[in-house]
């Protein structure tokens, strides 16, 4: 009994999905897009069109940015919440010039870090005790 304990100690390995080159690089390229759709807004008609043209390419490029990471951002109903439902937000005129890019990565990539802290608490498993060891030390 022991011994296949010893086993599965032995086969965990912490996982750290989210470093700060990455926190760095898609927070800086979100802020880029925001900053061009905030120019773009300023702009009647025209200006409106090439910025929700902008949302759909930063949209494009986060999807698949997170999907060759491997992060499956989509597994959870709050992070479809984040992946689908705040870039609506960006397709409308003058309500896109806030940050929601860096609002929704910043979000997205608090979720991924959270998800490998209980993951690394439990051991792998997501026990009940070690879920409620983790709350007590970060509450």
């Amino acid at each position: 009994m022991q011994e296949t304990n010893r086993n599965e100690i032995k086969k965990f390995e912490k996982r750290n999905r989210v470093h700060f080159k990455d926190y760095f690089l898609m927070i800086f390229t979100s802020l880029i897009f925001d900053s061009i759709q905030a120019l773009f807004s300023t702009i009647p008609i025209l200006g409106w069109a090439l910025s929700s043209l902008v949302s759909l390419f930063a949209w494009l490029t986060f999807y698949v940015w997170t999907s060759i990471k491997g992060w499956g951002l989509s597994d959870t109903v709050k992070q479809m919440a984040v992946q689908y439902f705040i870039p609506l937000i960006e397709v409308v005129p003058l309500i896109n010039i806030l940050p929601t890019w860096t609002l929704r990565v910043v979000i997205q990539l608090s979720f991924l870090k959270a998800e490998d802290v209980v993951y690394n608490a439990s051991g792998g498993r997501a026990d009940i005790e070690k879920l409620v060891d983790v709350y007590k030390k970060v509450a």
